[in-house]
């Protein structure tokens, strides 16, 4: 299977086990819509597969792994700290070789603020579990 080749908060944020749900509930929630147009969620789509030059499968996987994004800022009443963070990555991303990256120094405060925002909302404590 062929993967995005870009660095997003969903990646270097959740373990391997927590991308699998992430990319179930993003499956079914592709399923009930898709992103609209003019909104800094479809501005973030754009932007990556114009820097990826996404054929069709490769959109697809954008849009999956963007709207999980969303979704888990949904749940934890956090996209007035997410939407920032993307706004700022439209400004600040880095494009080469057709791989795009997320400027995360350039991001950091609005990373932060977003991480703090769902971090403060999470009942899940961090392990030891065993």
């Amino acid at each position: 299977m062929n993967t995005p080749k870009f660095s997003s908060l969903w990646a270097s944020a959740m373990g391997p086990s927590s991308r699998t749900l992430v990319a179930l509930v993003g499956i079914a929630a592709a399923g009930i819509g898709t992103t609209g147009c003019g909104n800094v969620q479809s501005d973030r789509i754009e932007t990556i597969c114009d820097c990826m030059n996404c054929g069709d499968r490769e959109r697809q996987e954008v849009e999956l792994i963007v709207q999980s994004e969303y979704d888990i800022a949904d749940t934890y009443s956090c996209i007035d700290a997410l939407e920032p963070y993307w706004q700022c990555q439209l400004d600040q991303y880095d494009c080469r070789d057709n791989n795009y990256t997320d400027n995360n120094d350039a991001c950091d405060a609005e990373l932060q603020q977003y991480q703090e925002c769902t971090e403060g909302r999470s009942t899940r404590r961090p392990g030891p579990y065993f």
